[in-house]
């Protein structure tokens, strides 16, 4: 409520004011300023120099026959950078450079660690006794056989089995019998 009455009193307050300044002109020219514009603006554009008119200086020369003798110059700079022979002062400034100098220093720095990584002699020994059983059950490579190797492993142990039973049957028979080996070859 106190807020409303407070609003009341700044607005009759800010009326008053305002009909007081109504009464006042807030703008207003200067006497008989319409009527000496024109001169004034006539005598501002008089007092602009006219650069048409004045003597064009220019402040920058150029030495005798420099066009002539430009292409000239050129073509010599051009030879001279060309025919610069190699020389070791260059190579030794050069690497006086930090960013050079620090790029050659990581290239050998990866050369010497590859090199030692590469031609590092690995020694593997395989373990001298049988594993286990145990062993054998906690090893991490047997959860990755499947069956279908194991089965291909023992076909193959037993091919290689019976092959060599049927080597050994064959020479007890030839034995046994006295058949000598020249004979067969003279039959085959």
């Amino acid at each position: 409520m106190k807020i409303r009455q407070q609003n009341s009193d700044d607005n009759i307050q800010l009326s008053t004011l305002l009909e007081s300044l109504r009464e006042q002109e807030s703008f207003r020219t200067p006497d008989g300023y319409f009527e000496n514009l024109p001169d004034i603006i006539q005598h501002q554009i008089q007092q602009i120099p006219d650069f048409e008119k004045s003597a064009v200086v220019n402040p920058f020369t150029v030495p005798q026959d420099y066009f002539e003798k430009l292409p000239f110059a050129v073509s010599q700079a051009v030879e001279q950078s060309q025919h610069a022979s190699f020389s070791l002062r260059t190579l030794i400034a050069q690497f006086k450079r930090p960013s050079v100098s620090l790029a050659f220093a990581s290239l050998a720095l990866v050369l010497f660690i590859s090199i030692r990584f590469f031609s590092r002699e690995i020694i593997i020994q395989a373990p001298d006794s049988g594993l286990t059983v145990e062993e054998l059950t906690h090893s991490v490579s047997l959860d990755e056989l499947d069956e279908n190797m194991l089965i291909d492993l023992l076909a193959e142990q037993n091919q290689d089995a019976s092959v060599n039973d049927q080597n050994q049957n064959i020479e007890q028979y030839l034995i046994d019998n006295d058949i000598d080996i020249t004979q067969l070859e003279s039959r085959l």
